[in-house]
């Protein structure tokens, strides 16, 4: 028999048991007892007692004591006590069972538990909804339960709810769970309840809670904004166009909203420009857009905010923000590279021999700086006012002789266009010289206004008229007289001066900063300066005395670069050692010329010459031959290396035959083609020397107009701008209107300062704005030249 105190127990209670045995057998016997805890299974939950050898007499009763459990934790339902016995091999003599059951606490066995993670909120906040419900019990599952989470307006709407599955919620175990709602309905108190049901729909616990919804009107809470702009990265001297919208999204109109746009330095905290507005009517659900613009010059590199502002009830509150960084939009710099400076010698009338004007050279020289775009009209008038010849010009055109329109009696070539003048040539038609007093009249064109300029009568002739005379807006660079004949023939050659123009317009287009003489005081006076790369002999006639001739070997021997191409005989003999050859006579019935593939000459080809003489027979002393006579078969041109430079031998008047043949000849090429051979393939900054400079901008951005300027360090001296213009204080300007994403490349010439050291050449941009030429910024990081010592 086996018994408990009483049938019903909760949680951490003690079941008393009390239990004895009673033998129905004739014979005395020994047993064991086993007393556990059985759930409603039979599996056993606990183990109470073992007792072993237990003596029992024939037909009596034995007391087994008493013993107890604690249901401690143990889930509630139905329970047994069992006593079991067992004979001496194990074997099941006899068992009973004691049924008793757990009973949950009666205290309530579920909780609930609703909030909010604040108390107020503005229009458009998310409202965090946190609910927990809780299984107290500590011997008992909450199963299946539901929960419905409501939300009502001010009025006692309901305008949210949603329930839910609770999973199975163990004893003393609880369950989170979180729902983010975004309100912007009407100001006022929102209440929350959450109700727990099990799954016969049995209310089990509820909470309420409640949060405020805050008016628009208050603080500006449910205004937004947004910022959109033109461009990230932006190009400084660019306007950023800076578009901002302000939306209402809160619960109440709004009126009379003071609205801020700024550009803010994020790392300074600085205000670099503001721009205050008020926004009259805003309902809800509408929205104001506004359009700034900013010229940004600021800081290549920096970056910046914009922030949008609203001004409601004494507070600023932020409405958008957008970051952007200010990038080069002209990236420049300068380099040590292009061609050095030429000096040509070439055939002319013999000095204090002028008997009348063959050609003008001259140049219109405004005050004002000519712009890219301008336009110049050159128009050259008789005495009488007759129109003899007009052409025009864009300043920044191409390079390159510009001759559209024919002449009568008089024709207009111009040269080149600068940001300082135009360089022109006056020349007469269909005779030997200009014999008629002319007027030069130049209209400018600049942001679409004329301006006249009249040079007044220029009478030509050899006294009135000289080079560096300046007649109003004009400058006279030389007066060359009437053309002379080829001084050794042919007949039928072409003329001094005709050969010069050719040479001055392969030149120009080839983009060769040169200087042409005719005389051997000029081309001595000239080499003296140092100011030169490259020097070509086209004469025939000029002796060079024998010192420059000495001079001018050690120059090419130093790294300069020779072609002489007039080598009609020895009485300039001393520059042979520099050419790599010997003169040894004449050779007769030359006809034409046999090219092979070589640095002057791409390919093989051959060509007749127009104008037959009797060129020098020479003898290599070094010299590689380039091409030959035909049909004798004798050398016509050489190539060699002198020193640190290069010498290049032709022995016919190839300037002669060129000008025949015109500027997309063969003989044409070779002339273009040896300057460029013999030009060194790199130029060191010596002192007291002329370089070149090359000045570099892109416009990465929109298009642009403005100027770059260069203020030369003490020392320094510009022998040839190029299409620049050199200022009255001495710094050298370029003009400049770029499209986008293009590059534009400007050549000038300086000479270096007689000492060696590093010098820092820096530049400065400025670029035109609608508040007129304001700075850019410096050219790249500058450049710095290390000048040599002689």
């Amino acid at each position: 028999m086996v018994d408990v105190d009483r049938f019903s127990y909760t949680y951490n209670q003690k079941v008393k048991i009390g239990s004895n045995i009673k033998s129905l057998s004739g014979f005395d016997s020994e047993v064991d007892a086993a007393i556990t805890i059985r759930d409603a299974s039979g599996f056993v939950v606990a183990d109470v007692q073992q007792l072993s050898d237990l003596y029992v007499p024939a037909g009596s009763q034995l007391s087994l004591g008493d013993s107890e459990w604690n249901t401690g934790n143990a889930y509630s339902g139905e329970y047994s006590v069992h006593l079991a016995l067992y004979g001496q091999e194990g074997e099941l003599v006899g068992e009973i069972n004691k049924t008793f059951v757990i009973v949950p606490p009666t205290e309530a066995q579920t909780a609930a538990k609703i909030t909010t993670d604040k108390r107020d909120y503005f229009p458009g906040e998310v409202v965090a909804i946190q609910q927990r419900v809780s299984n107290p019990a500590p011997n008992a599952q909450l199963n299946g339960a539901l929960t419905s989470t409501e939300v009502y307006s001010p009025d006692g709407t309901l305008i949210w709810d949603k329930e839910s599955l609770l999973p199975q919620i163990g004893p003393g175990s609880l369950y989170d769970d979180e729902y983010d709602l975004d309100f912007s309905g009407t100001p006022g108190e929102y209440s929350i309840a959450l109700n727990v049901y099990d799954p016969a729909g049995v209310l089990l616990a509820a909470d309420n809670a409640s949060f405020d919804i805050l008016s628009t009107a208050l603080d500006g809470a449910g205004l937004k904004g947004d910022i959109q702009i033109n461009a990230d990265p932006m190009f400084r001297s660019e306007y950023l166009t800076i578009n901002t919208t302000v939306r209402n999204e809160g619960n109440a109109d709004m009126s009379d909203v003071p609205v801020t746009l700024s550009i803010v330095d994020p790392e300074t905290e600085q205000v670099v420009a503001q721009w205050q507005s008020r926004v009259d009517e805003l309902p809800i659900e509408e929205s104001d857009a506004s359009s700034q613009s900013w010229l940004a010059l600021a800081p290549i590199g920096a970056t910046y905010a914009a922030v949008l502002t609203a001004h409601v009830g004494g507070n600023e509150r932020i409405l958008a923000t957008r970051t952007f960084s200010i990038a080069d939009k002209l990236p420049a710099a300068f380099s040590l590279e292009g061609k050095g400076r030429l000096l040509a010698l070439v055939d002319g009338t013999a000095a204090g021999s002028c008997q009348g004007v063959g050609q003008l050279d001259l140049h219109f020289q405004p005050d004002v700086v000519l712009l890219p775009r301008d336009q110049v009209l050159l128009e050259v008038y008789s005495a009488g006012g007759d129109l003899l010849d007009a052409e025009t010009v864009s300043i920044g055109q191409a390079s390159g002789v510009l001759n559209n329109n024919p002449g009568t009696k008089a024709d207009v070539a111009i040269l080149r266009s600068s940001a300082s003048h135009v360089a022109f040539t006056l020349a007469p038609v269909n005779q030997a010289e200009l014999s008629s007093p002319v007027r030069v009249v130049a209209t400018h064109w600049q942001n679409g206004n004329p301006v006249l300029h009249d040079s007044g009568l220029l009478t030509p002739d050899c006294q009135s008229l000289y080079a560096g005379l300046q007649q109003e807006s004009y400058v006279i660079d030389q007066v060359l007289a009437i053309d002379s004949a080829e001084p050794y023939g042919p007949d039928g050659a072409p003329t001094a001066l005709s050969q010069r123009r050719f040479l001055q317009q392969l030149l120009e287009e080839a983009g060769w900063s040169y200087t042409l003489v005719s005389t051997a005081d000029d081309f001595v006076r000239e080499f003296e300066t140092g100011g030169y790369t490259v020097y070509g002999l086209f004469h025939e006639a000029v002796k060079i005395p024998e010192s420059t001739q000495h001079e001018l070997v050690g120059a090419v021997a130093d790294g300069a670069g020779l072609l002489y191409a007039g080598y009609h005989d020895k009485r300039n003999g001393r520059l042979e050692s520099a050419l790599g050859i010997s003169a040894r006579g004449k050779l007769p019935k030359v006809r034409g010329i046999a090219l092979g593939d070589s640095p002057i000459h791409a390919g093989e080809d051959s060509f007749s010459l127009a104008l037959h003489g009797k060129p020098l027979r020479v003898q290599l002393n070094g010299a590689n031959a380039l091409a030959h006579y035909l049909p004798s078969g004798g050398v016509s041109a050489t190539d060699y290396a002198y020193g640190q430079g290069r010498g290049v031998y032709m022995g016919f008047d190839v300037l002669a035959e060129a000008t025949v043949a015109g500027l997309e000849s063969a003989q044409a090429s070779l002339i273009a083609r040896a300057l460029d051979h013999i030009h060194p393939q790199a130029l060191s900054p010596v002192a007291g020397k002329v370089i070149p400079l090359s000045l570099t901008l892109t416009n990465q951005g929109l298009p642009v107009a403005g100027q770059v300027s260069l203020i030369l360090p003490p020392g320094f001296e510009a022998v040839d701008v190029g299409t620049g213009r050199l200022a009255d204080d001495g710094s050298l300007l370029w003009p400049f209107h770029i499209e986008a994403g293009q590059e534009q490349q400007w050549q000038f010439w300086i000479r270096l300062p007689d000492q060696p050291g590093e010098i820092r050449l820096q530049g400065k941009i400025d670029v035109g704005t609608d508040q007129g030429l304001v700075e850019y910024g410096p050219v790249g990081t500058g450049t710095t030249l290390d000048v040599l010592g002689q």
